[in-house]
């Protein structure tokens, strides 16, 4: 057989791959969608791509499609593989919400997503905890979100409250951000921003190398990400988890990060987050406001990982909380009570579990370490720097205002080891600066005054 037609074979799926266009303006179902002045209309009322309006079923694998300015409304992307949904360059499209079915390998870029804005909203009762994008049916597996900005409501403060640990619109109304369903896995989330939901990303298992990465989580009431069954290969970096509400009986959850129950979690990397579980600039009401438990494992073994370079402001013991782990590196971290709520507990490392933890390795961390002890089952716990032990007032440039940042002359300068640790700090700051590398998640820099306190302030 010859090598172009090898080729061939293997590209076939997408080799009647096309661009379209659709102008929600001055588009029309009775163009061809083949450019910006022959577009369909919008996304909800086009023809040209499915069987009904706003379905997608119809085309060819790898097929493009090129939202202009105006809103879109929802679609459905149904039983085809390798298709793009994605802003063109230069418009500013909005959509209510996106449906998959047995749609593999897609990727939605650049758009707006909210059901607020159709007409009538779709943020009703009877629309409660749908996914704004929702993998609701088959196996719509290796699904790509990017650039993206999704959210229920643009305000949250237009949901009445009615006292401690109970909102009724906040629990009636709030939708989910990103949803797999049972069937697919292997979803990336990159430079994205969902907020005013139940869970901004809700995934069921992967293994295949991925990453969540560069997005800002916002005003969630259960998760800002959840995962569950097994879960590998996974990098879950340079994100910001800020302002979880408790608004119902769902007290389970009010996690930044949660591995589900018995998961089998391996190889993955949570690295150079941002954790504030009630933030400067807080919207939220205080009677509202949880304790973010930030990296929590619940049950199951989390193995050959690496946690490092987080800031932790909560006033949860479950900062790091990881069950039954084995090979798993906990590394230059810093964790300290939010100064928004002063009650409450001081955020820990822990081990947890039946078996515990072995051959782990915990050290540069400003942070009180439980359930670690040097040298016992295969673990090197060193250099760590218990936060109940040191005023923040003293150490760092202005924690009341949630700068974690070390002053000159800090106990946490100078004083950590070289042994495993990153070779960057949080803002990519490379270690060390001084005559040793520095305790927690920054490394402080000489004469430098002026320092960004998390990813997205």
């Amino acid at each position: 057989m010859s090598r172009l037609l090898i080729v061939l074979l293997m590209a076939g799926t997408a080799m009647g791959a096309a661009t379209y266009y659709l102008d929600p303006i001055a588009g029309s179902n009775g163009n061809n969608g083949l450019s910006e002045e022959t577009a369909w209309p919008d996304a909800n009322s086009t023809t040209g791509a499915g069987d009904n309006p706003g379905w997608f079923n119809n085309g060819s694998n790898g097929d493009v499609y090129k939202l202009m300015t105006g809103f879109h409304g929802g679609f459905l992307a149904k039983t085809l593989d390798g298709r793009t949904f994605e802003a063109l360059a230069g418009h500013s499209p909005t959509v209510s919400n996106i449906r998959m079915a047995n749609e593999t390998n897609c990727t939605i870029r650049g758009l707006v997503i909210s059901p607020s804005l159709d007409t009538p909203s779709k943020v009703t009762v009877g629309n409660k905890k749908r996914g704004i994008i929702d993998l609701v049916s088959g196996d719509s597996s290796n699904l790509l979100v990017d650039d993206c900005t999704i959210y229920t409501v643009p305000d949250h403060n237009v949901w009445a409250i009615d006292g401690w640990n109970l909102s009724t619109d906040w629990s009636n109304l709030a939708w989910n951000g990103v949803r797999e369903n049972t069937v697919s896995h292997n979803a990336e989330i990159t430079d994205s921003s969902i907020y005013n939901v139940v869970y901004c990303v809700t995934l069921r298992t992967g293994t295949e190398v991925r990453t969540i990465s560069g997005n800002r989580f916002e005003y969630f009431h259960a998760d800002g990400l959840t995962i569950g069954g097994p879960t590998g290969n996974l990098t879950i970096t340079n994100n910001s988890f800020l302002n979880c509400a408790n608004v119902d009986s769902d007290g389970t959850h009010s996690d930044g990060i949660q591995f589900g129950d018995d998961s089998h979690v391996f190889d993955v990397t949570v690295s150079n987050n941002y954790f504030d579980s009630y933030t400067v600039d807080s919207t939220l009401d205080p009677n509202i406001h949880e304790a973010m438990q930030c990296i929590f494992h619940a049950t199951g073994d989390f193995n050959d990982s690496l946690i490092a370079n987080n800031v932790i402001l909560t006033i949860s013991v479950h900062a790091i909380s990881c069950q039954n782990s084995d090979n798993l590196d906990i590394i230059n971290n810093t964790l300290y009570k939010s100064p928004g709520r002063l009650d409450g507990f001081s955020p820990k490392i822990r081990a947890a579990g039946p078996r515990g933890a072995l051959n782990g390795y915990v050290a540069n961390n400003i942070a009180v370490v439980e359930n670690y002890t040097d040298g016992v089952d295969g673990s090197i716990v060193t250099n760590n720097f218990a936060s109940t032990s040191y005023d923040p007032n003293v150490q760092f440039i202005d924690w009341l205002n949630h700068d974690v940042n070390c002053v000159s002359g800090s106990d946490f300068v100078d004083a950590g080891t070289d042994v495993n640790a990153p070779a960057t700090d949080l803002l990519g700051v490379s270690r060390p600066q001084g005559v040793a590398d520095d305790v927690g998640a920054y490394e402080f820099i000489s004469g430098v005054i002026n320092y960004a306190i998390g990813l997205y302030e």
